[in-house]
């Protein structure tokens, strides 16, 4: 395994275990109902990589987020739910896809990390019901950087993300605040 596979798979189960267990069964057990109509022993997606978070707007739009592979980095993976069927949304950017809030089918939030050569950064995506965009947000530079990994949100102009500043056996918590008009450290 390279430094980037190795990087990749010891920050996913050192920094979230606890929510993975949790996490992932709400991730099966809402693509399960979001796919009701799939015919009996259907699969639900056939999408290389990995699903972290999954929210609904309507029964027609609902968007789940991950990371798979590619050339040895994460890339995203945003899928749609368009009421029948999943497709591929976007990408594949770089970096991986820990949540996503849905506030109605043309304004959705996806929030992670981007590796670079050195440090993780904190990965921001916007819906605005056409495409997806990256949108500037705070990383504050620990040993090993920053990320986010859940996202809420109370109205267009007030969303919220949670993550950690990446230190060696000392994370420190990080909260980000969307005013409608940019993200700020809370």
């Amino acid at each position: 395994m390279d430094r980037a596979g190795l990087s990749r798979w010891v920050r996913r189960w050192r920094v979230r275990f606890p929510g993975l267990v949790a996490g992932g069964l709400c991730v099966v057990a809402a693509l399960a109902a979001a796919a009701a109509p799939t015919p009996p022993g259907g699969p639900v997606t056939r999408f290389g990589g990995d699903l972290f978070g999954v929210d609904a707007a309507s029964p027609s739009a609902a968007w789940a987020v991950g990371d798979t592979e590619l050339n040895h980095h994460s890339a995203t993976v945003l899928l749609h739910w368009d009421g029948k069927s999943w497709t591929r949304a976007a990408g594949p950017l770089p970096g991986t896809l820990w949540a996503v809030k849905a506030l109605s089918p043309a304004n959705a939030w996806a929030a992670g990390d981007l590796e670079t050569a050195t440090t993780f950064e904190t990965l921001v995506l916007h819906w605005n019901g056409t495409r997806w965009s990256r949108v500037p947000s705070p990383s504050p530079a620990g040993l090993l950087g920053s990320n986010l990994v859940a996202l809420s949100a109370l109205a267009p102009g007030n969303v919220w993300a949670v993550g950690n500043v990446l230190e060696r056996g000392n994370d420190q918590t990080l909260v980000l605040h969307w005013n409608g008009t940019s993200w700020a450290r809370s």
